[in-house]
């Protein structure tokens, strides 16, 4: 068991290093291509094809099809970025996924206007309270409420 939870640690390490050069070069590639592409290119993807990004972009299909092969004729990064509206397309079809990311949700903090959800944050952590926790836990909600604060 001793040695499950080395290789559970390692690869927990290897995964948070693997998302570290994600966001580098997401970064990356967003500095070398026009933030107009990057944006067609998220709407392909969440809508799953180039019509039906053209349809949500309220653009003539045959207007913003032109516009991309003009995008992609710069370089390699904008016909690489291109390539991933092909790999979704395999991996999920072309079904409209915007708005249907649960998982994507449940990684962002509540916003500004979802008081029921800090204060169910704030409720659970108070019941959660014991000696041995008290003091990281204090801290751990003090910082929640802080965030939630407007800044002065």
């Amino acid at each position: 068991m001793e040695r499950i939870g080395e290789h559970v640690l390692d690869l927990e390490a290897e995964n948070a290093l693997l998302k570290q050069h994600l966001v580098r070069s997401l970064v990356d590639i967003t500095r070398r291509v026009e933030p107009e592409f990057f944006h067609w290119i998220l709407v392909i993807l969440a809508k799953g094809s180039v019509s039906g990004a053209a349809k949500s972009l309220n653009l003539k299909n045959s207007t913003f099809d032109e516009q991309l092969k003009q995008y992609m004729k710069k370089d390699r990064v904008h016909q690489t970025l291109y390539s991933l509206v092909t790999v979704r397309r395999k991996g999920l079809g072309r079904k409209s996924i915007e708005g249907f990311n649960e998982v994507f949700l449940g990684h962002q903090r509540p916003g500004p206007n979802d008081a029921d959800e800090l204060l169910r944050q704030v409720l659970d952590g108070l019941e959660a309270l014991d000696p041995k926790n008290f003091k990281p836990m204090v801290n751990e909600l003090t910082t929640l409420l802080r965030e939630h604060l407007p800044e002065t």
